[in-house]
């Protein structure tokens, strides 16, 4: 009995070794907390906090919230100035986060508004302006978000990219897949549909008059890939980059969900 029982140890002992031994190294490692681990570069989660249930109380407010971040929606990132940090922006289901110290700490900038923000972009000429996208609204802020201003209640918009060169304009997909454009003339915003198939937008770095738009609404239709749009200083102009191409290596014309530049 003695016997069995101790080369049924060392057997089970083998077994986890060698199953330890066949598992990637960053797996078997159980110093690694939280994060996935590839090429054994470990991801650190910097914030914000984690989504919270919310308490049950027998005072008003029923039931007791605290802010919280939940899922991430977009990143945008404002370049350091002379007179302000470097300042990461988290469009979140919970609210527009943002961060001044690299993410060791985070403020909910709409704390009070109960926005669920899926797309945000800081203007490139003045970090102050930011933009953001929530279920359906458009928001402006001209202070890195210290306090937001609705510019539009009747978009449900995916993502934003502000113009390169213009604080006051930038661009937006809205729901279900169009591309369009908001201005302002310095007392209100305009809003016009530049192209009605698009999924989302890269500006050319090098000519901020170029864009290129994923497109794709059903399968197998030949208007599906990337669009190229010039503008010629009063509209945009869309074509197909490269019809030949896309006919011979696109799949048969599937959609295209993202492009990048």
């Amino acid at each position: 009995m003695y016997l069995a029982g101790a080369l049924l140890t060392i057997l089970v002992a083998l077994l986890t070794v060698r199953a330890q031994s066949t598992l990637p190294s960053a797996l078997a490692d159980t110093s690694v907390q939280t994060g996935y681990v590839q090429n054994q570069e470990p991801w650190t989660n910097i914030g914000p906090i984690p989504t919270s249930n919310c308490t049950s109380t027998s005072t008003p407010p029923y039931p007791l919230c605290i802010s919280s971040s939940g899922q991430v929606g977009a990143l945008a990132v404002a370049p350091a100035t002379q007179s302000s940090p470097e300042t990461i922006y988290q469009a979140t289901s919970g609210g527009l986060w943002k961060s001044t110290n690299d993410g060791t700490s985070w403020t909910d900038t709409t704390v009070g508004y109960s926005y669920s923000v899926g797309a945000v972009s800081v203007s490139p000429v003045d970090p102050n302006e930011v933009f953001a996208g929530t279920g359906n609204s458009l928001l402006w802020s001209t202070n890195a978000g210290q306090s937001w201003t609705r510019i539009s209640s009747n978009a449900s918009v995916l993502q934003i990219v502000a113009s390169p060169t213009n604080p006051h304009v930038f661009y937006y997909v809205q729901v279900p897949s169009h591309i369009d454009e908001a201005t302002y003339s310095g007392t209100t915003w305009s809003f016009q549909q530049i192209l009605n198939n698009g999924r989302w937008i890269a500006l050319d770095p090098q000519n901020p008059y170029v864009m290129y738009v994923s497109t794709g609404s059903v399968i197998a239709n030949q208007q599906n890939g990337i669009l190229e749009g010039t503008y010629s200083g009063t509209k945009w102009t869309f074509s197909l980059t490269d019809p030949t191409w896309w006919a011979s290596t696109a799949s048969s014309y599937n959609s295209v969900s993202r492009v990048a530049v």
